[in-house]
């Protein structure tokens, strides 16, 4: 992993689902590979750190889910109309 992003939005995508596959997995293996991935670095890696990137992921899910629902209203009221 990196230091190369600086705001969270840069992070892409697949970065964060494939960190988020390495956590969970690391969750099976036992307390030290527990300890290895759930370290905090300094300076913060946000591609890395697992605290933040469980907020970024959830930062973006609430965001989607905002979406979802604004897209979902808009149909609705589209469909509604006609």
């Amino acid at each position: 992993m990196s230091t190369k992003y600086r705001e969270a939005d840069e992070v892409p995508l697949e970065a964060i689902i494939n960190r988020l596959d390495e956590l969970s997995t690391a969750m099976t293996q036992g307390r030290d590979r527990r300890e290895a991935e759930f370290t905090m670095r300094i300076p913060a890696e946000l591609d890395r750190d697992a605290d933040l990137v469980l907020s970024i992921a959830a930062g973006r899910l609430e965001k989607m889910q905002e979406k979802i629902e604004s897209l979902e209203s808009y149909l609705d009221e589209v469909i509604l109309s006609t």
